[in-house]
């Protein structure tokens, strides 16, 4: 049976991303509701984004793992469907940060292009491993599940380059309640920065690598 696309596994993921039920305002850089008019609290969409990562994401590649374990799937066929996924929510994730697709452009999915190209090499790599016998099933089930949370820093690409589209000017890391590195914890100290100067949360630059919980805030500087 084939898997469903993203969106479908998300109804609030989808109207974000293709705004039946909101609005994107490019001066504030931010969600309107289209019942009210009001702003769509940004921990609110960080939150459904997070959801949608941690569940319709998590759960696909659950099931490619488990058929792939179970012997009802190759391992060409399992890495090529999981390349599908990894892009796919990628592309969610960026377009949801972005404001919605009207709002994502050619550059902005150059941006994670090589974001992409990585986590190809890496999944590569963890195919090279199983076949060579090299992993138990307990770890090549944790292992598939790690990359249901890496796209999150796609969201953040689209979040910063739809902020500098409206005006703002710098940017901060914020602590989310987790156990962080000492990275994050130093990245978060250095407060208040030019707006794309800090590294996105998730992207591999900190010890927590795709298990960063952190966040970016960002301000318009009154010069």
């Amino acid at each position: 049976m084939p898997l469903i696309h993203p969106f479908e596994r998300d109804r609030l993921v989808y109207e974000l991303a293709t705004a039946p039920t909101y609005t994107w305002d490019s001066n504030a850089a931010r969600y309107r509701s289209k019942a009210t008019g009001r702003f769509v609290s940004e921990k609110a969409i960080l939150a459904d984004i997070e959801r949608y990562n941690e569940r319709a994401v998590s759960d696909a590649v659950g099931e490619l793992t488990d058929r792939l374990i179970d012997g009802r799937l190759d391992l060409a066929d399992w890495q090529r469907r999981m390349a599908r996924e990894i892009k796919d929510s990628y592309v969610v994730n960026l377009q949801v940060g972005r404001g919605g697709v009207a709002q994502t452009g050619f550059s902005d999915y150059g941006r994670i292009g090589g974001r992409l190209r990585f986590q190809y090499q890496k999944l590569n790599d963890f195919a090279a491993e199983i076949q060579l016998g090299d992993l138990t099933e307990a770890q090549i089930r944790v292992r598939a599940r790690m990359y249901a949370m890496a796209p999150r820093t796609a969201y953040f690409d689209g979040k910063t380059a739809a902020k500098i589209d409206g005006g703002y000017t710098h940017e901060a890391r914020k602590l989310n309640p987790a156990e962080h590195c000492e990275d994050c914890i130093t990245l978060a100290a250095l407060g208040r920065q030019p707006i794309g100067t800090l590294p996105e949360p998730g992207d591999g630059s900190t010890a927590c690598r795709t298990n960063d919980k952190c966040e970016k805030v960002y301000y318009k500087m009154v010069q």
